[in-house]
């Protein structure tokens, strides 16, 4: 299946921190040691590229960006995890791995055998409008009536719940 591996027990290219691995090749998407990312490997510069600029500062991260405007960039293959084992008699089946949206974000990311979890609830407002009257008697002969409204704004995204509560009295 085709994965996403971090770290040094990863079968990635040299110098490379991370890198999409499947079957018998490894494509690198960040590498490390002050190295340039181009083409899926890491390079000491980018000045033995034509037409590219290194973009990024530190350690990590950094990358020959092309200015080429019909410059085709290596993409790694989709992500994949291992949905069913290989038996005896058959090889494991892998299947894609879920996409996330910014309304629903990733909220743990997929390994070799298990998928992507997204948020399952959408980022969603929700507006309640309360509103009560009392009437209370002030003598025998006259009442007057107090009326409250009470709005309570509730914003809900995945598991996280903040509320706004403003009341008026008339």
């Amino acid at each position: 299946c085709v994965h996403e591996c971090t770290g040094p027990n990863c079968p990635c290219p040299q110098n490379c921190n991370s890198c999409v691995v499947g079957g018998e090749y490894s494509v690198c998407t960040e590498c490390f040691n002050s190295r340039y990312l181009f083409q899926g490997l890491c390079f000491t510069s980018c000045n033995i590229f034509a037409n590219t600029l290194p973009m990024g500062s530190g350690t990590t991260g950094r990358y020959c960006n092309s200015t080429n405007p019909d410059f085709f960039e290596l993409t790694p293959p989709p992500l994949e995890f291992q949905w069913q084992l290989p038996t005896a008699t058959s090889d494991a089946i892998c299947q894609l791995t879920r996409e996330c949206t910014l309304e629903f974000p990733e909220i743990v990311p997929p390994t070799l055998t298990s998928d992507r979890i997204c948020e399952d609830t959408p980022l969603t407002t929700t507006t309640l409008t309360i509103t009560t009257s009392t009437t209370s008697t002030v003598s025998s002969s006259s009442s007057s009536t107090i009326s409250t409204t009470t709005t309570s704004t509730t914003t809900t995204a995945g598991n996280a719940t903040s509320t706004a509560t403003v009341s008026s009295s008339s």
